[in-house]
C-alpha cells in the first residue's frame, strides 16, 4: 500500500492496480491506493459558485494545488475510508448558503462512479463523531458543491468533513486540495479504519506532510441576527437541515 503519489504516475499506477487485482484479490496491502496526491491542476478559475447574493463569504481559502489528501469512502475497501478536516470559527450566527470544496481525481472520469458527495459539520475532527448536518452534493470538475440552504450555525467553532462516496475499482480516487491560508486550527485527517497504516485516531495534516495549514474550500451564508441565534441555542439547536438532496 502506497500513501503518495503525483499525477504524472497515477495513470500509469492504475494500469498496474488492475493487473494485480487480476492476480489477486487478497494482496490488499500491496493495492496503491493514495493518501497524498501532488501536483493538482488548478480548478479555481473553471468554477465559480454563489449560492445567494446577498451572502457573505465566510471562509475563502484557495486551493494550492501542490498536494491533496484523499477524502472517500470506499464500499469496496472501507478499512481506506478516511477523510480530511477544516475548521471554521463563527463569531455570530448564520444561515448557510453554499460551500465549495476544492480537489482533484486520481483517474479523470472517476467522478461518475460516486454515489453520494457527503459533507459532514462535525464539532470535532473525527469521523467516529455524530455530526451535526449531513448534506448531498455534486461533483462538478474537482470541485465538489453543496447547497446549504436550511442549515443554522451559531456562534462557536465547527470541523467541515468532505468526501465522495465511491468505489476504487473503477472510480479511482478523489483528493481534497490544502490550501495556503492560515485560519484556525492545522487540518486534520482521520482514517477510522488504519487501512493506510498510520493508526486509527485524527492526525493532523503537518504529519502527513504538508506544508499548508489549512484544506481549499468556500464557504458563503448570510449572518443571523443575534435575537434570532439566541432562539436557536435555547431550543438546543446549532444545525438544522432541510430534509432533501441535491444531486
Amino acid at each position: 500500500m502506497h500513501c503518495s503519489t503525483d499525477r504524472s504516475t497515477d495513470r500509469s499506477t492504475r494500469r498496474s492496480t488492475r493487473r494485480s487485482t487480476r492476480r489477486s484479490t487478497n494482496r490488499l496491502t500491496h493495492r496503491p491506493l493514495r493518501l497524498v496526491a501532488l501536483g493538482a491542476l488548478a480548478l479555481t478559475s473553471v468554477l465559480h459558485i454563489h449560492g445567494d447574493a446577498r451572502a457573505d463569504v465566510i471562509v475563502d481559502q484557495p486551493e494550492s494545488p501542490e498536494n491533496g489528501f484523499a477524502s472517500q469512502e470506499f464500499a469496496d475497501f472501507p478499512a481506506y475510508t478516511c477523510s480530511a478536516f477544516d475548521d471554521v470559527t463563527l463569531t455570530q450566527g448564520y444561515d448557510l448558503t453554499s460551500l465549495v470544496v476544492f480537489g482533484q481525481n486520481g483517474v479523470a472520469d472517476g467522478w461518475m462512479y460516486n454515489t453520494d458527495v457527503r459533507l459532514r459539520i462535525y464539532t470535532e475532527p473525527s469521523l467516529a463523531a455524530s455530526p451535526l448536518a449531513t448534506v448531498s452534493g455534486v461533483q462538478v470538475a474537482g470541485a465538489l458543491t453543496w447547497d446549504l440552504t436550511g442549515i443554522t450555525l451559531g456562534p462557536g467553532t465547527y470541523w467541515i468533513s468532505a468526501q465522495v462516496v465511491r468505489p476504487f475499482e473503477p472510480g479511482g480516487q478523489w483528493y481534497w486540495n490544502a490550501s495556503g491560508t492560515t485560519n484556525g486550527a492545522h487540518a486534520m485527517w482521520h482514517n477510522p479504519g488504519g487501512g493506510f497504516g498510520l493508526g486509527t485516531d485524527p492526525v493532523s495534516t503537518e504529519l502527513l506532510g504538508s506544508v499548508q495549514w489549512d484544506m481549499a474550500m468556500r464557504l458563503e451564508g448570510t449572518p443571523v441576527p443575534a435575537p434570532a441565534v439566541l432562539a436557536i441555542l435555547l431550543v438546543g439547536g446549532l444545525a438544522r437541515r432541510h430534509s432533501r438532496e441535491t444531486r
